[in-house]
């Protein structure tokens, strides 16, 4: 039962994370607005996060490996 209850609250954790981040990428990059891009926001996540695990987990590994190459830079490595 530990097990079944840390992925649930897991996957609690990973909708808001991923609520963030794509807030924040639309924000910095493709919404005009703050408005625009906190309801673009929520309907991503109401609509594709929270019906589909499969879609949210892949979503937070996408996000996460995307901000590692960004903040790492592996292009300037040589």
């Amino acid at each position: 039962m530990l097990v079944l209850d840390f992925w649930s609250d897991f996957g609690i954790i990973v909708d808001i994370l991923v609520f963030f981040v794509v807030y924040k990428l639309l924000r910095n990059s493709l919404a005009p607005s703050k408005t625009i891009a906190f309801i673009t926001s929520l309907v991503v996540v109401f609509l594709l996060v929270l019906p589909y695990e499969w879609f949210k987990y892949l979503l937070f590994v996408v996000l996460v490996l995307g901000a590692a190459w960004a903040k790492l830079e592996p292009g300037k490595w040589f």
